[in-house]
């Protein structure tokens, strides 16, 4: 029986938001510097920060879609985790990698292409792909909950959807989410009593991984 780690792709693994921040800051013809994504902190909702209506936002996303700019979103800088040295490492390790990604709205056809093409312009290795709100649902359909070692994901609701579902959970922190760990509240938790780890820097998250698999080995 294989091991599977499952990873969240945009804001996890690459740096997705402040992609789409630039794209979004010309496509409203905005100031760059008021609306840099380095400002954001989770605090309101992102179409909110930019001072538009949630339906222009949506507008905009399906602009950068259609665009296929996802093909050339960029991997996070340092000290996050570098995708490429961390899934080579896990394939080294045993593991199967499954990567699990959220589209809520606006599906685009174009847009699973484009994301595989950038995953392999960046040398991210995976075995397959899982994409909707229900993500790790199907997750345990795919693979059988046994397999499920943990999942990594920047999104706090995706940490409950696992957490659920019985999987060890880690959030993936960053800028456009500390806010968001700090203040949460979920069921039955308060601030500093979260049901899943964190994980921040690329060591941080490798020593998180091998701490799940020694475990995962032992049962």
């Amino acid at each position: 029986m294989r091991p599977v780690i499952a990873l969240d792709v945009d804001g996890t693994l690459v740096d997705y938001h402040a992609h789409f921040t630039e794209f979004a800051v010309q496509y409203f013809d905005l100031d760059m510097e008021h609306f840099a994504f380095e400002k954001y902190d989770a605090r309101m909702p992102f179409y909110k920060f930019l001072g538009i209506s949630k339906e222009k936002y949506r507008q905009c996303k399906m602009a950068y879609r259609r665009g296929e700019l996802k093909r050339s979103v960029p991997l996070l800088p340092q000290p996050y985790p570098d995708a490429p040295t961390l899934t080579k490492q896990l394939r080294l390790w045993g593991v199967d990698i499954w990567l699990c990604t959220t589209r809520p709205y606006l599906a685009y056809d174009a847009i699973d292409s484009a994301t595989r093409h950038n995953l392999k312009r960046h040398g991210i290795s995976y075995q397959g792909i899982i994409w909707g709100e229900r993500k790790y649902h199907e997750l345990v359909r795919t693979v059988g909950r046994e397999r499920i070692v943990g999942v990594l994901d920047d999104l706090p609701a995706m940490c409950d959807q696992a957490v659920r579902l019985r999987m060890r959970t880690a959030l993936a922190v960053r800028p456009h989410n500390e806010m968001q760990m700090l203040g949460y509240q979920g069921p039955g938790t308060f601030p500093g009593n979260l049901p899943w780890e964190a994980a921040r820097t690329h060591d941080d998250t490798l020593a998180l991984f091998r701490r799940w698999l020694t475990d995962w080995r032992g049962k």
